[in-house]
Parts: structure tokens; C-alpha cells; sequence
């Protein structure tokens, strides 16, 4: 898929192979860094708005079979992330009494 990359025409297509590894090697930090989900979660949501927005500019691929690939491949973990943060609950006072008397054994 990256032979299709546009080198000539466009910096971003320069980068867009070595800002794939970056993002994924970003997620693995997110992981160890973050102690709360919602701040792994709106970070990576924002990262993929990014990514969406780059790939509609400067539209990376020659084919435009590979930008419609990437568009979907980063819109659909858009929506299941933000399904995630919007059904999630963020705050300690959003749970009720009786879960905050539940002890969680691992």
C-alpha cells in the first residue's frame, strides 16, 4: 500500500509512513503513562481527528482507493473511541452509592 505513496508532490506523503509507526508507538506509551482512560482516550480521538484531516488535505496516496482505506480505517476507531468516551464514566461523583461500595479484586 505505501509503494502508492506520492513522494514527489507532497511533504506529508514523506512523512506519512513514519507518523503510522509514531502514532502506534504513541498508543503503547499512552498505555504506561495515562492512569485514567479518558486521557488515553481524548488523546488518541484527537490524534485520529488529526490523521483524518491530514489525510483529506494533502491526500497522501496516488490511488484513491488507499485514501478512501485510510479515511475508514481511522474514522471507524474514531467513532468506537468516542462511543468509549461518551458511554464511559469519567468522574468518581458519576457513580452511584452502591457502586462505590464495590470492592474490585484482580
Amino acid at each position: 500500500m505505501y509503494d502508492e505513496v506520492r513522494y514527489e508532490d507532497c511533504w506529508f506523503a514523506r512523512f506519512y509512513p513514519v507518523w503510522f509507526m509514531v502514532k502506534r508507538l504513541g498508543m503503547v506509551a499512552m498505555v504506561f503513562q495515562f492512569k485514567y482512560t479518558q486521557g488515553m482516550v481524548l488523546t488518541v480521538l484527537h490524534l485520529y481527528l488529526l490523521e483524518i484531516g491530514a489525510v483529506l488535505v494533502f491526500k497522501p496516496f496516488v490511488n484513491w482507493y488507499y485514501t478512501k482505506l485510510e479515511l475508514y480505517n481511522s474514522g471507524v476507531a474514531y467513532v468506537f473511541l468516542l462511543v468509549i468516551q461518551i458511554f464511559s464514566k469519567q468522574h468518581p461523583e458519576d457513580y452511584s452509592e452502591e457502586d462505590k461500595k464495590i470492592k474490585v479484586s484482580e
